[in-house]
């Protein structure tokens, strides 16, 4: 099982579990080719825009082992042992997401290659990124909610039914404070699956994930914000949950 991202990719393209398409592709039609592919599927030409796009990582079995380097009929029992046995997340020094930094008026959301999934969706969205926030209280939390691009370096966030952020945003707001976050786009289906949990409120989820790993989630501390980000992701917004929505 491999530390990033690009190590899954890879394993699933060793595995004869990614199909690249080096084709031209209208990103308008992404979200409609990937359900039609048994494969994950790698765009590696969307008109417009400069990066590759990567979908259905984790829609199927094998390709689950694989994220978790175990066969199929042990993922339950994986995960349960994660629970029982979780590893704390630790901050590490080098952090390949500080490679390239860009800050004010640098920052162009619109320069990432985000698709529109359903003809219900009010514009692009951010789908796939480990979303971290830290409350006095109850310490760090890592959740995975959509976020709509709205403009160049705003987004919306879907925290509408009842989870933790959606908590700590509250008491925040009660505080007449914004809320700080970090967004890692493009980490491990380790930490992916593990913030996924519905854990009961002071539950670091990261830990979770180190348990999957066998070993602790490396963490770089924040550019522009007082939270960490996920060393290892491709790609890390910064931001705030504003009192004012």
């Amino acid at each position: 099982m491999g530390a990033s991202f690009r190590d899954f990719v890879a394993a699933c393209r060793k595995n004869g579990e990614l199909i690249e398409i080096s084709q031209s592709v209208d990103l308008r039609n992404v979200a409609a080719l990937v359900p039609q592919s048994d494969k994950a599927l790698l765009f590696t030409n969307v008109e417009g825009y400069s990066m590759p796009v990567v979908s259905g990582l984790l829609q199927s079995r094998k390709r689950l082992s694989l994220a978790l380097g175990v066969p199929y009929e042990r993922i339950e029992k994986k995960l349960r042992d994660a629970m029982e046995h979780p590893i704390k997340p630790k901050l590490v020094k080098q952090a390949a997401v500080r490679e390239v930094i860009l800050t004010e008026n640098k920052v162009d959301l619109y320069r990432l290659p985000v698709p529109i999934f359903s003809t219900m969706d009010g514009g692009p969205m951010i789908t796939g990124a480990v979303v971290i926030a830290e409350d006095p209280e109850y310490g760090m939390n890592a959740g995975m909610y959509r976020l709509m691009l709205k403009e160049k370096n705003i987004t919306g966030i879907d925290i509408v039914t009842p989870n933790n952020l959606r908590r700590y945003a509250e008491r925040a707001l009660q505080a007449m404070k914004p809320l700080p976050v970090s967004i890692s786009i493009g980490a491990h289906p380790c930490e992916m699956l593990a913030s996924t949990f519905k854990a009961a409120l002071g539950t670091n989820e990261l830990g979770y994930a180190g348990g999957l790993r066998g070993g602790a989630v490396g963490l770089a501390a924040g550019e522009t914000v007082p939270v960490p980000c996920i060393a290892h992701a491709e790609i890390v917004l910064e931001g705030e949950i504003l009192p004012e929505g």
